[in-house]
């Protein structure tokens, strides 16, 4: 299907990992590595692995397919030792914890193997104020669908970490 702009939403099954790999050339090495060590030794039974290139540059996104269910918690700290991005594994956590729908979503410019489970035309990155007004979000998260939880950084001088 040709489309001028959009994004294909995938709201994670049990047995799926989703990763969204930031600074793909400085840790891609670790998380192969890390992804073969936990199939070699059993930890994961892979039975796929699907990903391309993100909009942005030295941007990737994944889904792993496993053999198996796993708990969705489990899949979201899988998702951080296999270098997804921290703040979004953070989020879905606690979109679980709070029982939000679709807790762990992979919203991309490219379709996976897969047919996703939503799609939207909205020409920017899904930040609130964006996500207040996607129809993709509205219906798959509901009144949910701008909930944050942790702020934004404060600009203000943060020198009490310093020695």
């Amino acid at each position: 299907m040709l489309k001028k702009y959009g994004n294909y939403w995938y709201v994670s099954r049990p047995n799926e990992i989703f990763l969204d790999i930031d600074n793909t050339n400085k840790v891609i090495r670790h998380a192969s590595s890390r992804l073969l060590g936990a199939v070699e030794c059993g930890r994961l039974k892979v039975a796929d692995i699907d990903f391309h290139q993100s909009a942005s540059e030295n941007h990737l996104h994944v889904i792993i397919t496993l053999g198996e269910d796993m708990p969705p918690i489990e899949r979201a700290v899988w998702g951080l030792i296999l270098r997804s991005d921290i703040y979004r594994a953070a989020s879905v956590i606690m979109r679980h914890c709070h029982n939000i729908k679709a807790a762990d979503v992979l919203i991309t410019p490219t379709e996976f193997r897969r047919p996703p489970d939503d799609y939207c035309e909205c020409p920017e990155k899904h930040k609130a104020e964006i996500m207040e007004h996607c129809p993709a979000a509205t219906r798959l998260r509901g009144e949910n669908r701008t909930q944050g939880f942790f702020g934004l950084p404060s600009s203000q001088d943060v020198s009490f970490f310093r020695k």
